[in-house]
């Protein structure tokens, strides 16, 4: 009996803790400095095209690393602009950074400051679960378990003595 209701527990946390969307966000501010690049895969977007940041850094000075460019077009696409539920999960690690400072292709280490960024994005994750909620429920059966359990204690020392 335990061992099934454990298994009930265990795929019902399952079952709420995957409920999650992504929604990619875009700021305006040059807040981008307040990122760590080490949890993204960090592109920049230049009007012509798209280049990956191999080792980046983020400083209140703008962005700076190794640049290659994304030469397949429907990857390129699929970056800026994912249509899908799928695809934006997909890209769920992306930091996308707008300049209009132009970027040469024979260029291998780029620096972008700050002022030159005017817009950067990121997917964030929804949880639809409201977990507050969920606390109050196991918290309010909890107690009053604990409360029956306690009532029928006096209700057997009593009918002892």
């Amino acid at each position: 009996m335990r061992i099934k209701t454990t298994l009930v527990f265990l795929l019902t946390l399952l079952a709420f803790s995957s409920c999650k969307t992504y929604q990619v966000m875009h700021y305006k501010n040059g807040a981008v400095d307040k990122l760590d690049a080490k949890k993204y895969k960090v592109y920049i977007h230049t009007a012509k095209n798209l280049y990956l940041v191999t080792k980046p850094a983020i400083s209140p000075t703008g962005v700076t690393g190794d640049i290659s460019q994304v030469k397949d077009q429907a990857e390129a696409e699929e970056i800026r602009n994912p249509s899908t539920p799928g695809l934006v999960k997909k890209h769920k690690h992306d930091l996308n950074i707008f300049t209009r400072t132009q970027i040469a292709d024979s260029v291998s280490n780029v620096t972008v400051k700050k002022g030159d960024i005017y817009e950067y994005s990121l997917t964030i994750s929804h949880s639809k679960v409201n977990w507050d909620k969920i606390g109050e429920v196991v918290g309010g059966i909890f107690g009053i378990t604990v409360g029956l359990a306690l009532v029928g204690a006096l209700v057997y020392w009593f009918t002892l003595t």
